[in-house]
């Protein structure tokens, strides 16, 4: 193996080891918060996020889809987060800490590379995010009109 090639893959390494101990910091930061939902949610999320960034590392989806995805997932936490615990979710989702968890993790699902199982995954995945989004969009009209304003 030459120099170079060993240099590159000490440096992967080491960026991995980063990575990760950047996980494990977003994991304990979502252990912080004191809500079982936003907990929930926030662990909901970082999977979600992992597995369609993930998806998009090994092009099975677009940018606009990875950001279709993610505007899902919140409709789907907003119908089921309380104001004080949406505020919550959305401030740790928007951290730097969480978003380098979901890199750390989408890296990890695509090491031995990209196969078939990630584009499956992914598309299991949407398919029930377009369900949830389509059930808490009901849900808020309902909500809305039985509570008129």
């Amino acid at each position: 193996m030459t120099a170079i090639k060993t240099l590159k893959y000490r440096t992967a390494a080491v960026v991995l080891g980063a990575l990760a101990l950047l996980g494990a910091a977003a994991g304990a930061s979502a252990q912080s918060v004191q809500s079982a939902s936003v907990r929930s949610a926030i662990e909901e999320a970082a999977s979600v996020h992992a597995i369609a960034t993930a998806a998009r590392l090994c092009n099975e989806i677009s940018e606009s889809e990875l950001g279709r995805a993610a505007n899902r997932l919140d409709q789907v936490h907003a119908s089921q987060l309380g104001a004080n615990d949406w505020e919550t979710y959305l401030i740790v989702r928007g951290s730097m800490a969480f978003r380098n968890s979901v890199f750390a993790s989408a890296l990890s699902r695509v090491q031995g590379g990209c196969t078939s199982e990630v584009g499956a995954v992914w598309r299991d995945v949407d398919a029930s995010l377009v369900f949830a989004g389509a059930v808490s969009r009901e849900t808020l009209a309902s909500a809305t009109s039985a509570n008129p304003r």
